[in-house]
């Protein structure tokens, strides 16, 4: 899961309207995208020294990660379209494991810590899944994005596909030959 947030206090509320609503914040524009790190809760990062032979806080990297921006190149992402908006294709990264009980602790921790705020402008969630009886693999995207206006606009992208293209008793032949022309090879060549 990865989101996208702008920088607090952007704009001025008009004063016509601050006593219904003091806080402004400007929609998502990825040339204006926050790209900094920060500590867990979006607090300023530390900046700690230490003793010699004092050892610093450790803060595991499922806790630490989703409050350092990551780019389009450390994700190997692409720009994304959504209803509102165009994403640069990197973000806030948190990643929420192959277990159910390891994604609710992740998720969790993310509530507690306000990793998803009033500044947050989209949430992507990503996964993949495998169904061993079709032989298919479907990737799954659900975009949620929200406005300044509150609520969410909700999409998603479903792609399935085929990726082992040899199951069943195909497979077994076309890997019998696979390792014998192996074995052969090596058995020439040594």
């Amino acid at each position: 899961m990865y989101k996208y947030f702008v920088f607090v206090d952007q704009c001025i509320a008009p004063k016509e309207t601050a006593f219904l609503m003091p806080d402004c914040h400007k929609t998502y524009v990825m040339e204006e995208e926050e790209i900094g790190s920060f500590s867990i809760g979006w607090l300023p990062p530390r900046n700690i020294t230490y003793k010699i032979g004092e050892s610093p806080e450790f803060i595991p990297d499922d806790e630490a990660m989703p409050w350092k921006f990551q780019s389009t190149l450390d994700l190997k992402g692409v720009p994304f379209s959504g209803k509102r908006a165009l994403y640069g294709g990197g973000g806030f990264v948190a990643e929420f494991g192959v277990s159910m009980k390891r994604a609710y602790e992740i998720s969790q921790f993310l509530r507690d810590n306000n990793w998803y705020d009033e500044l947050t402008r989209a949430i992507f969630l990503e996964f993949t899944v495998y169904n061993a009886n079709t032989n298919l693999f479907s990737v799954v995207q659900i975009l949620v994005e929200l406005p300044t206006t509150g609520g969410g606009l909700v999409s998603n992208f479903v792609h399935t596909f085929r990726l082992y293209h040899y199951a069943g008793g195909a497979a077994a032949i076309v890997a019998v030959v696979f390792q014998v022309s192996i074995s052969t090879i090596q058995r020439n060549l040594f």
